[in-house]
C-alpha cells in the first residue's frame, strides 16, 4: 500500500531558504556591518549615561547600513561583474531583481523603526538621513557617487551617523561635536581609496572613478587629509582621550598609505587593509572607553561615591 507523503515543506527547503537568506545577506560587506554596528556601540559608551541599545544598534547596521550597501550592489552590479565576479549577484546566487526588492524592503524599513525609537526630531534627522544618503549616493537621475567631492563627502557622512547616533541615543547633546567633526574628516580622507580597486569596473561601464582621474595623488591627498585631520584632533574641543585616539588612527593609516604610495604593493587591496587597521586600532581603544565605563555603571550599581 502506497503512502501519502506528509505534508509540509520539502525536503532541503529549509537549507534552501537559509542559503538565499545568507546570500542577501552577502549584499552587505562584513566589514561595513563591524563598522556601523561597532561606530554606534562607541557613541553610546562616550555618552554621559554610557552603555548602548542593542536593537537600534541592530536596526541601524542590518536596516540603514544594509540598504546603502546592498541597494548600491544593485546599481553597480555591471561594474561588480568586472571587478567583483565573486559577489551574490554577479555570480548568480542573488537575482537583479532579488537584490532590488530586498533593498527596497530594507529601504521601507529604514523609514518606519526610527518612529519606534524616538520622537526626538534632532535624532529622527540623523536616522531618516542615512537612508537617503544611500539613495541618492546609488540612485539615478542622482547618482552622486558619479558626482565628487559630494561622493567622498556622502560616504563619509553616512560613516559617522551611527556614531553620532550612538552618543545621542545615551543622551549625548552637543559636547562631542569637535570629535565627531573629526571622525568625519578621517572618513572623507580615506574613502576615496575605494575606487582603486573598483577602477577597471568602473571605467568600462563608464563611471567616474577618482583613481583612474588621479592616480597615485589620491594617496597623497588622503595623506594630506589625514595630517590636517591629526591636528584639528588637538584643536577642536574634544576629551584628551579622543584626541589620542583620532592620533593612533591617523597615525596607522597613514603608515598604511604611505607603505602602498612607496613601495610596489597591491593597490588594489589598500582600502581593505585600511579598513582593517581602522578596525583594529578601534577594537583596542574601545575596549579600554567600554572597560572605563563598565566600572562607572558599576559603581553606580553599587552606590560608591554617592
Amino acid at each position: 500500500m502506497t503512502q501519502t507523503p506528509e505534508p509540509g515543506l520539502p525536503p532541503g527547503a529549509f537549507r534552501a531558504a537559509a542559503k538565499a537568506v545568507v546570500n542577501h545577506l552577502r549584499l552587505f560587506r562584513a566589514d561595513a556591518a563591524v563598522f556601523a554596528f561597532g561606530s554606534y556601540s562607541a557613541g553610546g559608551f562616550l555618552a554621559p549615561a554610557p552603555g548602548f541599545d542593542p536593537l537600534a544598534g541592530a536596526l541601524v547596521t542590518l536596516a540603514s547600513a544594509n540598504f546603502c550597501y546592498s541597494f548600491n550592489a544593485w546599481t553597480d552590479r555591471a561594474s561588480d561583474a568586472i571587478n567583483k565576479p565573486g559577489r551574490p549577484i554577479p555570480s548568480g546566487q542573488v537575482s537583479a531583481g532579488g537584490a532590488l526588492r530586498y533593498s527596497l524592503a530594507l529601504f521601507a524599513l529604514s523609514l518606519v523603526y526610527p518612529f519606534l525609537i524616538t520622537r526626538d526630531p534632532e535624532r529622527l534627522f540623523w536616522y531618516l538621513l542615512i537612508p537617503f544618503l544611500g539613495l541618492f549616493y546609488s540612485a539615478r537621475p542622482f547618482r552622486l557617487k558619479n558626482r565628487p567631492p559630494f561622493s567622498v563627502l556622502t560616504v563619509a557622512a553616512g560613516l559617522t551617523i551611527p556614531f553620532i547616533l550612538g552618543y545621542a541615543d545615551r543622551g549625548g547633546g552637543s559636547e562631542l561635536n569637535g570629535f565627531f567633526l573629526a571622525v568625519f574628516l578621517f572618513c572623507t580622507a580615506l574613502v576615496g581609496l575605494k575606487d582603486i580597486e573598483d577602477e577597471r569596473g568602473d571605467t568600462v561601464v563608464g563611471e567616474r572613478n577618482l583613481y583612474h582621474m588621479f592616480g597615485l595623488r589620491l594617496l597623497d591627498a588622503s595623506l594630506v587629509g589625514l595630517a590636517f585631520t591629526l591636528a584639528l584632533s588637538w584643536l577642536l574641543p574634544m576629551p584628551l582621550k579622543l584626541s589620542l585616539f583620532m592620533t593612533g588612527q591617523c597615525a596607522a593609516t597613514a603608515a598604511c598609505i604611505l607603505l602602498h604610495r612607496l613601495r610596489p604593493l597591491n593597490r588594489a587591496r589598500l582600502y581593505r587593509r585600511v579598513i582593517k587597521t581602522v578596525i583594529v586600532v578601534g577594537t583596542v581603544f574601545w575596549s579600554v572607553i567600554l572597560r572605563e565605563a563598565l566600572l562607572v555603571a558599576a559603581a553606580g550599581w553599587l552606590g560608591i561615591g554617592a
